[in-house]
């Protein structure tokens, strides 16, 4: 996966690594607590921490180098 400058440019670097933390998150294996995805460009984690989903991206842009993004996210189905 390499970062698609204009995806970023049209919808903004924060919308572009929620869509990435999003998909890391739906191929998440069900019994899985965590998952660490480098794909060389983009390295991306999530992990789940209590009644949260944190996920956190890494990657190199071209034009604007690296950046990062962390995001929670309140998981609506906890049962505890």
């Amino acid at each position: 996966m390499r970062p698609d400058k204009e995806q970023i440019d049209r919808l903004g670097w924060e919308a572009w690594a929620d869509n990435v933390i999003v998909n890391t998150i739906e191929n998440l294996p069900a019994d899985a607590t965590a998952m660490t995805c480098d794909h060389g460009d983009v390295s991306v984690k999530v992990s789940l921490v209590g009644k949260d989903v944190v996920g956190f991206v890494r990657a190199y842009v071209p034009g604007y180098g690296w950046k990062h993004h962390e995001r929670t996210i309140r998981r609506a189905c906890y049962d505890n």
